[in-house]
């Protein structure tokens, strides 16, 4: 009897030993599964405010380049000096190679690029014209939809006219409509010789770069028509 005994009671010892080890296994499963979760939690909350200092940063980068805009607006008087004032701060914000608006000329049915160009030399390449009749062209769809375009490889993207990608020996291209109250006045182009330069993000810094600079290309403009009509007339 007492040998059954004894065994009975060292299995009782034992159950109890490994029912305290389970009980502390559950618990240890318990603080790592508290652990992660908080980990988790700050992790999460982390990734959250580096996503708004991020957002901050690019605004304040945004606002920093709208204001030199207006700065070099009301300095160059000059429609011309206006307008390369304006691609060469965008350039530089975007670390782009290229930069340059397409105006309508409403005489032609044409987007024109301007003189003045950022990076662009004095060639075809600086000044070629599209016409509105070319749905091929990027420009073109951009102007007459209203909806951007971003590529990373213009010269071998469909959507884009490789001889007008080849002028600008650009590859990485964003394009944005310019728009005064509902009224299309050109397109902005943005260009990199490097693939996949630019992102969505840039894409959306571009469109609100445009939105403010296509009042100032509109002002300046209308200030040269204003101009010329008042010489035609002194004369």
């Amino acid at each position: 009897g007492r040998p059954l005994e004894r065994r009975a009671g060292a299995l009782r010892v034992l159950a109890a030993y490994f029912g305290s080890l389970a009980d502390r296994a559950s618990q240890n499963w318990e603080l790592v599964e508290s652990r992660e979760q908080l980990e988790g939690g700050l992790s999460a909350t982390m990734a959250r405010l580096d996503e708004t200092n991020l957002q901050l940063i690019a605004r304040a980068k945004e606002m920093k380049t709208l204001q030199e805009i207006t700065d070099a607006i009301s300095e160059q008087p000059d429609q011309v000096e206006v307008l390369r004032s304006i691609v060469a701060i965008v350039a530089r914000s975007l670390e782009a190679d290229l930069c340059a608006f397409l105006l309508l000329d409403e005489t032609t049915g044409e987007l024109v690029t301007q003189a003045g160009g950022f990076g662009l030399s004095g060639d075809e390449g600086a000044l070629y014209r599209i016409s509105l009749a070319n749905p091929m062209a990027s420009s073109t769809r951009v102007f007459l939809t209203g909806q951007p375009f971003i590529t990373g490889d213009a010269q071998n993207d469909p959507q884009v006219i490789a001889h007008y990608a080849r002028l600008w020996k650009c590859h990485s291209l964003i394009v944005v409509p310019l728009t005064v109250e509902g009224r299309r006045i050109g397109v902005m182009r943005v260009g990199s010789f490097k693939r996949d330069s630019f992102t969505p993000e840039h894409l959306q810094f571009v469109r609100v770069i445009a939105e403010e600079a296509a009042v100032l290309v509109d002002s300046t403009v209308l200030a040269k028509k204003l101009a010329q009509k008042n010489l035609e007339l002194a004369q």
